[in-house]
């Protein structure tokens, strides 16, 4: 560009600066002034506003000038003629930086400009270009993108309402406009009123805002909500009035310090849901408890009764009214009036018999006097809760519960299950596939398997174990279960060191405890082992909640098989031995119950014998007589009784009286002896006698 002018321009407001350097071919070569006209730009350190004037010096052209590169002819086209000097007329005055207002309506939409609002500061406004209402804010930040022009249509009729907030959370800087239209900067507060949305500066997701409601005279009322449980109904309250923006919304939340999920609502009439109202008679004071049941002309209806009738507490519009058996609300009757006050209250909070608001007694009512007052509601109690996390509703919010299951030999394979396997966490399970460890997730399963427990122990190692049993030959001695590998021996008789007994080896997997054995020497039965073990009968019982199937040995030492219903009882059998091991543990109270009826003979069930051993004491004994004797004495003294009876009812004559009397002397003889004691020491008796009821003693 050798030739071409190059122009410094400088700020007629700011002459000490050092300007900026452009080639200007459009320009005269001559130096002056000029206003700029075009749309506000910084170029080189210098602000072009548009309508403020520049002073332009040429500085000749340079081939290689020592100045900043030029920039763009087409930046300066829009100038006004050049002027003679900055001091001309119709320079604007530089008085300094010209004031940036922000205009901002209720829902916190702002936007900058440099219009001379300064009449309208801490106002609401309305003007031309934006429908609504807008407060005007001096700013003295960062004047970005100011709007051009604003037109003032003139002040708004109604200021935007006074809104109550909350802020949850860290900020770094708070300005809102209070109910008085003053400008508040303080970021220590969390809970204020403001005509605006409030401007906060923080981190996101640090803090949150939350609108409560219309502020009453400048204050935030303090709403109480209602959270509910989603599993128990339990209900707490609480006046965290950031819980007003999840009531009417599907919305539930985990609190610190409680468990599950918790429902927001409102709740109903906090400070006034019930009221307590003392009569005073002459006999006493009673107190009754008036719950609200309604709204009657805008306030709370209470209702508490006192025997069989009813009574009302209401508002009229003008007075309370206590009324009996019904108010307007519940129909068109004629009811009595039983107290009034012009106490224009919310609520009966507290209304003093005697006052100037006070109630006043009907004539006729036998009261001394009557008072209300507000009762203790549960928002008196509020809790302080704490959010920890929101959801869209109960089902999402509660946790879910699943199991993991990893097998115990290949540990890349892992099956989930939805089954309640709360009591085998931390534990090893045993199903047809193998052993897995129980671990219990939060988290919805990618697939879902049905398990079926078989046992359960507390590793690896032990489930991936064998275990045997041995049961006595004779059935005498409790069974054994180890961990000893006797699988060369299953179905053989062992012995064992330390015990003469022989022992039948099987496998199990139901134990309680184990035992270490150390095996001397093994047979191929019982037989072999040196046992003889008896044929008897027995029979069995199931008494369990399910079939049972059994073995047994049979007398010829064949296994037999044995399936019996619930509560049944087997035939009786000849046999050896029973097998009452079962597939799964039996509970306490469940059991196969085996009776024995003596020795089988060649096979057969012995048959029962019944036997009289009875030994007869009539009082202290007998003994002048056998057993026999006495029964036989006895039984002749019961028919002479017998016959003596029917020929006095009857008049049926015994043909053998003399032979009866005999019998009744002899009965009286053994009674006579039987009144003896025959545990008493006497000393008059030798050792000689036999028929006397006193031992002899020496």
């Amino acid at each position: 560009m050798a030739g071409s002018p190059y122009f410094r321009i400088t700020s007629c407001c700011d002459p000490t600066q050092e300007g900026t350097f452009v080639i200007l071919e459009a320009l005269a070569s001559t130096s002056g002034t000029f206003t700029f006209t075009g749309t506000d730009v910084t170029i080189g350190g210098v602000n072009f506003i548009n309508g403020n004037c520049y002073s332009i010096e040429n500085v000749g052209a340079q081939f290689n000038p020592p100045y900043p590169s030029a920039p763009p002819i087409s930046e300066f086209v829009e100038v006004s003629a050049i002027l003679n000097d900055c001091e001309n007329e119709l320079c604007p005055d530089c008085g300094g930086t010209p004031t940036c207002y922000r205009l901002v309506n209720c829902e916190g939409i702002f936007f900058n400009t440099l219009e001379n609002l300064s009449a309208y500061v801490g106002q609401f406004i309305e003007i031309e270009e934006e429908a609504g209402t807008w407060f005007v804010i001096e700013n003295d930040g960062n004047c970005n993108n100011p709007a051009s022009p604003i037109t003032v249509v003139g002040i708004a009729p109604e200021p935007c309402p006074c809104i109550c907030y909350e802020i949850n959370g860290i900020v770094k800087t708070l300005l809102y406009v209070d109910c008085d239209n003053q400008i508040v900067k303080d970021f220590t507060i969390t809970k204020f009123c403001s005509r605006v949305y409030p401007f906060v500066t923080g981190t996101p997701g640090d803090f949150a805002i939350a609108s409560n409601g219309l502020c009453s005279d400048g204050a935030c009322g303090e709403v109480c909500y209602k959270l509910t449980n989603c599993d128990t109904d339990e209900v707490i309250y609480s006046t965290l009035q950031s819980l007003s923006q999840y009531v009417n919304t599907s919305s539930v939340l985990t609190l610190a310090g409680y468990t599950g999920c918790w429902s927001v609502e409102e709740s109903i009439n906090p400070g006034c849901d019930c009221i307590t109202v003392t009569i005073q008679e002459e006999t006493g004071t009673t107190e009754y408890i008036a719950n609200s049941i309604g709204i009657w002309n805008g306030k709370n209806v209470y209702s508490y009764q006192i025997g069989a009738s009813l009574y009302y507490i209401w508002f009229d519009g003008l007075e309370w009214q206590i009324t009996r058996n019904g108010y307007p609300g519940i129909g068109e009757f004629i009811w009595p009036v039983i107290a009034t006050s012009k106490a224009d209250v919310n609520c009966p909070e507290l209304i003093t018999d005697g006052s100037e608001t006070g109630w006043v007694l009907e004539d006729g009512v036998e009261y001394i006097g009557l008072e209300t007052e507000r009762c203790v509601g549960p928002c008196d109690c509020a809790v302080d809760v704490t959010i920890i996390q929101e959801y869209d509703s109960c089902t999402a919010c509660e946790p879910t519960i699943a199991y993991k299951l990893q097998n115990c030999e290949k540990i890349y394979e892992v099956q989930y299950t939805l089954q309640d396997l709360s009591a085998y966490v931390g534990q090893v399970i045993e199903d047809d596939c193998g052993c897995w460890t129980v671990e219990e997730i939060n988290y919805v399963p990618p697939s879902v398997t049905l398990i079926t427990v078989d046992n359960s122990f507390k590793t690896c190692n032990a489930c991936l174990s064998k275990y045997y049993r041995l049961t006595d030959c004779l059935g005498e001695a409790a069974d054994i279960v180890t961990a000893t590998d006797l699988s060369t021996y299953l179905g053989q008789t062992i012995k064992i060191e330390n015990c003469d007994t022989c022992w039948e080896v099987s496998e199990t997997r139901v134990f309680t405890e184990l035992a270490v054995v150390t095996l001397v020497e093994s047979y191929d039965n019982c037989e072999d082992c040196g046992i003889d073990i008896p044929c008897v009968c027995s029979r069995l019982t199931n008494i369990t909640s399910s079939e049972q199937t059994v073995s047994y040995t049979d007398c010829n030492n064949e296994i037999q098989q044995l399936t019996l219903a619930v509560g049944e009882t087997s035939e009786k059998i000849c046999l050896k031995k029973w097998d009452l091991t079962t597939e799964q543990p039996l509970p306490a109270n469940e059991f196969l119950y085996p009776e024995y009826f003596g020795d089988c003979q060649h096979g057969v069930c012995p048959q029962p014998v019944f036997k009289n051993n009875r030994t007869v004491k009539p009082g202290y004994n007998t003994p002048i007589c056998s057993a026999e004797k006495y029964d036989k004495i006895t039984c002749k003294f019961a028919q002479a009784m017998y016959k003596d009876a029917l020929e006095k009812r009857y008049g049926i004559s015994n043909c053998c009286p003399d032979e009866d009397m005999k019998w009744i002397i002899e009965k009286e003889l053994i009674d006579l002896q039987a009144l003896k004691d025959p545990n008493y020491k006497c000393s008059a008796c030798s050792c000689s006698c036999t028929k006397s009821s006193c031992n002899c003693k020496n």
